[in-house]
């Protein structure tokens, strides 16, 4: 299997290494990222340090991103100073950048624990695969399966034009622009009447949207499956809202799923 980047990949490593042995455990990231761009001064080693970068859906900016370091425009680092193991959304942090600036390598390192740690993550384009299940919303309306197929269409041209990697607030972001662009109306602040023995406790406002005032929509993404939670708090926000479909598009590690969902009975 082929090594992106040995020799490169091994500096970068004895720099991680000696500013880590140096500094010793216990400080900020900011601290270990200043050790950092030293070390790779000191040995002449190109970088550029917190480049900003802008990600552009349909000529509209749907984000700023911030990579702590590209070294020799190849490697993308991202520094962590956690006391645990890397989560999920350290890898989509990383593999968003690399996706949008078209690199193949990326670092994460954690300087939080009693050694640094570093993580390879390489990335190549994976095709996109989307997964569909509708058979819940099919006895619909005619209004309410136009409303379906069409917020489904707007989810696929997003899918097809970002691909698989992001985190879920850029999708939301991209879905944003879509849905504007295809005359939808998207409430984007929902709030769901809580009754318990009649008496209305609350109006919770939840993450989910409200498009053409008939469908529940949720914009998700993990390195996973669609949760059961999330199935099932769109069930009862629903039956709540007394609404008829929902449709939640997950962005997974390795695929687009779409489903429909109907109320809790």
């Amino acid at each position: 299997m082929e090594i992106l980047f040995k020799e490169l990949s091994y500096q970068i490593t004895g720099c991680v290494f000696d500013v880590f042995r140096e500094i010793g455990p216990g400080f900020d990231e900011f601290t270990y990222h200043q050790g950092l761009k030293t070390r790779f001064e000191k040995d002449h080693v190109p970088f550029q340090s917190k480049p900003h970068i802008s990600l552009y859906y349909r000529d509209h900016e749907i984000a700023e991103l911030e990579p702590d370091f590209v070294v020799d425009d190849k490697v993308v680092l991202e520094l962590k100073e956690i006391q645990t193991e890397f989560l999920p959304e350290n890898f989509t942090q990383l593999i968003t950048y690399l996706r949008t600036i078209c690199k193949r390598l990326g670092i994460l390192i954690n300087f939080g624990l009693t050694k640094a740690v570093l993580k390879r993550v390489p990335f190549d384009e994976r095709p996109l695969k989307i997964l569909e299940n509708s058979e819940e919303v099919l006895p619909l309306s005619e209004c309410d399966q136009e409303n379906f197929w069409r917020l489904r269409d707007s989810i696929v041209a997003v899918a097809n034009e970002l691909r698989l990697g992001y985190r879920a607030e850029i999708y939301r972001e991209a879905m944003k622009v879509e849905l504007k662009l295809a005359g939808f109306e998207c409430d984007q602040q929902v709030r769901v009447p809580v009754r318990y023995e009649g008496v209305l406790l609350s109006h919770c406002e939840i993450d989910y949207w409200l498009v053409n005032h008939r469908v529940l929509l949720a914009v998700l993404a993990g390195s996973k499956e669609v949760r059961a939670y999330d199935v099932m708090r769109m069930r009862s926000y629903l039956k709540k809202l007394n609404l008829n479909v929902g449709l939640i598009a997950f962005w997974g590690k390795d695929h687009l799923k779409i489903l429909g969902v109907g109320p809790m009975r």
